[in-house]
């Protein structure tokens, strides 16, 4: 079991590491100027009407291989997800990522469980435990620009390390850091944009700062339903902007 999870995480390594040696990534997402006229509150709107006006890209998702025996597996499904991009005169840049997603999976707010010493309680120290939710990810260089080599896929490096735009269903917004594995900080900021159910799934509009022309970007998105959380999601390789 252990030959095939090992091949397909370098196969995914390898392609993600290409974009620095081909100086592009899988697809370019060109963004639509942005007129200064239009209020951020306008943009974080996700059923704006600005947003028709940008086209829209098809992202290509991947799933991550089982990072335990006993973990979910992957049933070979893929959401359809699309991106649109509007970028201000300044560079500021909007993304707006929507997917199919059959159910809603939202975070709940932990219960404090008293402890009253009843044998009950301790059998429930963790409430919700199975229950995961549904959320998307952003990542982008912190140097925003063309950069050679490119950061790792795998949470950027402690050379080029990355800002993370993460929304979770039910709590929302978080810009988040990394250099690496297991190297993620939160950077205290709660983040800007806006989201909204629709009939076949979410859709989400994240404001991610200044993204010049040859910009890397890559997506992620868990699925609460089918127990995705941490390294368990969908994934693209290295997209750049337009």
């Amino acid at each position: 079991m252990m030959g095939p999870k090992w091949t397909l995480t370098v196969g995914v390594l390898a392609i993600g590491l290409s974009w620095a040696a081909q100086g592009q990534g899988e697809l370019t997402l060109r963004p639509k100027a942005l007129a200064d006229r239009v209020t951020v509150k306008e943009v974080q709107n996700p059923t704006a009407a600005v947003w028709r006006e940008a086209p829209a890209f098809r992202l290509h998702l991947n799933r991550t291989p089982p990072l335990h025996s006993d973990g979910p597996r992957d049933d070979g499904a893929r959401p359809t997800a699309t991106v649109r991009l509007l970028r201000r005169a300044n560079g500021e840049a909007f993304v707006r990522l929507e997917w199919t997603d059959a159910s809603s999976q939202e975070a709940e707010a932990g219960a404090r469980v008293p402890d009253v010493g009843a044998e009950h309680v301790y059998q429930q120290h963790t409430r919700g435990a199975s229950q995961f939710a549904d959320a998307a990810c952003i990542m982008v260089p912190q140097q925003r620009a063309p950069v050679s080599p490119g950061p790792s896929i795998t949470m950027g490096d402690k050379t080029n390390p990355v800002d993370l735009y993460y929304w979770r269903a039910g709590v929302g917004f978080q810009v988040l850091r990394a250099a690496g594995l297991s190297t993620v900080t939160d950077t205290n900021s709660a983040g800007l944009g806006g989201a909204a159910r629709v009939r076949t799934g979410w859709t989400v509009v994240f404001a991610i700062g200044k993204a010049p022309a040859q910009t890397p970007i890559t997506f992620a998105i868990w699925d609460g339903a089918k127990q995705h959380r941490d390294g368990i999601k969908y994934f693209s390789l290295w997209c750049e902007v337009g």
